[in-house]
C-alpha cells in the first residue's frame, strides 16, 4: 500500500506538503527530520490556525457545537455531498449492500467530527474510508463490523504487542484517545497496522 492510500485515510486538505515524509526512496526518518517538518509546517499556519490546531490537541473545548438542529443541518449537508459524488464509488456499493450501515448517525458523525464539521472534505473521507476498508478485507466486509476472526497473524501480532491501543482515560474533550508507540512495532506491513486500526474501531 502506497503513502497516498494510507493519507486518504487519516489525511485533510492543506496546504502543507508532507509527501516527501513517505517517499519510498527515503523510507526512515530520523527525529529530528520530523521535527523540523512539524516546526516548519506550524510555522506556516497562521496564529488562528495554529491557536486552533493547539486547542484541537488538547482537546480544549470552548463550546459544544453539536445542538440538535446543528447536528440536523451538518447531516443533511453530508448526505447531499455524497449523494453529488458517490456514483461508482465502493461507497455507492456499500449503501446497496445495507443503507443502514453507511447511514448511521454515529457512523456518520465520526467523520464529520474529524473534519470539524466540514460536510465536503467529510464525505470525502468516508468514501475514501470504505475504499481502503474494501482493499484490506474484501468488498463481503464493507458493512461489517471488523472482529479477531478477520485479521491474520501479522495482524494480532500488531494488536497483542501494544504498538496501538485505546487509552484507558479520555481527553478533556471526552474523546477517547488512540496511541501509538512505533517502538514497539512487531508487524510487517503497513497493511496489518491499518486492519489492526479498522478493527479496533
Amino acid at each position: 500500500m502506497k503513502g497516498d492510500d494510507v493519507r486518504k485515510i487519516f489525511g485533510q486538505k492543506s496546504s502543507i506538503d508532507a509527501s516527501h515524509l513517505f517517499s519510498s526512496n527515503n523510507p526512515i526518518r530520523t527525529k529530528e527530520e520530523i521535527d523540523s517538518f512539524l516546526a516548519r509546517s506550524m510555522n506556516q499556519l497562521s496564529v488562528q490556525e495554529r491557536e486552533a490546531s493547539y486547542e484541537e490537541l488538547h482537546g480544549i473545548v470552548k463550546e459544544n457545537p453539536e445542538t440538535p438542529e446543528r447536528v440536523n443541518v451538518w447531516l443533511h449537508a453530508l448526505d447531499t455531498h455524497l449523494n453529488s459524488i458517490k456514483a461508482g464509488s465502493v461507497y455507492e456499493v456499500a449503501e446497496a449492500m445495507n443503507r443502514s450501515y453507511v447511514a448511521r448517525k454515529s457512523f456518520r458523525m465520526m467523520f464529520l467530527r474529524a473534519d470539524r464539521y466540514d460536510a465536503e472534505m467529510a464525505a470525502n473521507r468516508m468514501l475514501n474510508f470504505m475504499e481502503i476498508k474494501k482493499t484490506l478485507f474484501g468488498a463481503n466486509k464493507l458493512v461489517q463490523k471488523i472482529t479477531l476472526n478477520d485479521l491474520d497473524e501479522d495482524d494480532i501480532a500488531c494488536l497483542k504487542s501494544g504498538s496501538i491501543q485505546v487509552a484507558p482515560e479520555v481527553d478533556i474533550a471526552s474523546r477517547p484517545l488512540l496511541v501509538g508507540i512505533p517502538c514497539l512495532r512487531q508487524h510487517k506491513s503497513m497493511e496489518s497496522e491499518l486492519r489492526s486500526r479498522y478493527y479496533i474501531l
